[in-house]
């Protein structure tokens, strides 16, 4: 770290880690085949605290997603290229932490059939999606038994500003659909058995 007005005496780690982000952003785009579905984001950059201090670090943000454990290594190794060239290329070093996180959730077929019955017996209308690349905890008791992780709608825009997916700071729950879950839940129990 070091002062603004001494630029010579400091590396400034700041647009290093722009363009270590803005390079990791086309990762997918150069280096994956498009047919394979996967996800890079770098999702936080935080550097600095004053005006006129260089800061004498970076630290990146950022999520890797695909359902290919090897493609998954790959993309790791990308990054770990791009971290080091471009460091390399400015004169300073990085540190990168791999934090493999939940494992792919596999639905099964015959309860996704139970799942679906039951919407179709309470008359609740559903979205069907192929695939998803959300990292879910629920993925390591798929690993154990046979199940299915299904949604229920929790937002409703006649009562809040608009439609607004969770995690998003303007989500409302409308806890009406603390009901449909309920009956989801059991409908299924009592398909089951």
């Amino acid at each position: 770290s070091g002062h603004i007005c001494m630029p010579e005496e400091t590396i400034n780690p700041l647009p290093i880690a722009c363009s270590v982000a803005t390079t990791l952003n086309q990762v997918l785009a150069n280096r994956v085949n498009p047919m394979e579905r996967a996800l890079l984001s770098v999702t936080s950059l935080h550097c600095g605290e004053k005006d006129n201090i260089v800061a004498d670090k970076a630290v990146i943000g950022g999520n890797i997603r695909t359902f290919d454990d090897n493609l998954m290594d790959t993309l790791f190794e990308h990054v770990e290229q791009i971290c080091d060239g471009i460091c390399s290329a400015y004169g300073t070093t990085y540190h990168l932490e791999k934090e493999i996180g939940y494992p792919v959730v596999w639905n099964y077929e015959k309860e996704c059939k139970i799942v679906n019955q039951a919407a179709d017996l309470l008359g609740y209308p559903r979205e069907v999606s192929n695939t998803a690349m959300n990292g879910e905890d629920f993925s390591y008791y798929l690993k154990e038994k046979p199940g299915i992780i299904f949604y229920i709608g929790m937002g409703n825009p006649e009562k809040s500003d608009g439609w607004h997916p969770h995690h998003n700071g303007k989500f409302q729950l409308d806890e009406d659909g603390l009901q449909v879950a309920l009956e989801m839940e059991l409908a299924i129990y009592l398909l089951s058995i």
